[in-house]
């Protein structure tokens, strides 16, 4: 089986958000999961941390690689990183999921296309 060495890196700010779902973390949580499944990933492990301002900042390790939201409820704001290994995994699955959880008035997104094929000489 051949496997071609990409991935792609899907960074994001997602800005104004609903009080209700930026401050819920059980929500948050139970929603990011339900996006990395739908977006193809694999969950192995995951690590959190609450701030005293409740501010929320969680990391998964995936089978393909990881992803990590780190949240700003005094702005009413989180980011996201998400990185996946090949050509499988559909970052706008993922991206569906979190703006009709968050309900934000804008989002601010990119993708980076890595590895052997996003090459320039």
């Amino acid at each position: 089986m051949s496997y071609d060495f990409v991935g792609k890196h899907y960074i994001a700010s997602y800005l104004d958000c609903s009080n209700n779902s930026i401050n819920n973390i059980t929500n948050l949580k139970i929603n990011l999961e339900l996006a990395i499944k739908e977006c193809g990933a694999t969950v192995l492990n995951s690590t959190e941390h609450v701030f005293n301002n409740n501010g929320f900042t969680i990391a998964y390790l995936l089978s393909e690689s990881h992803c990590s939201v780190h949240t700003y409820p005094e702005y009413k704001s989180l980011f996201v990183d998400l990185f996946t290994c090949g050509e499988y995994c559909n970052w706008e699955k993922f991206d569906n999921i979190m703006t009709n959880f968050l309900q934000p008035k804008n989002v601010s997104k990119n993708i980076i296309l890595r590895g052997e094929k996003n090459i320039i000489s």
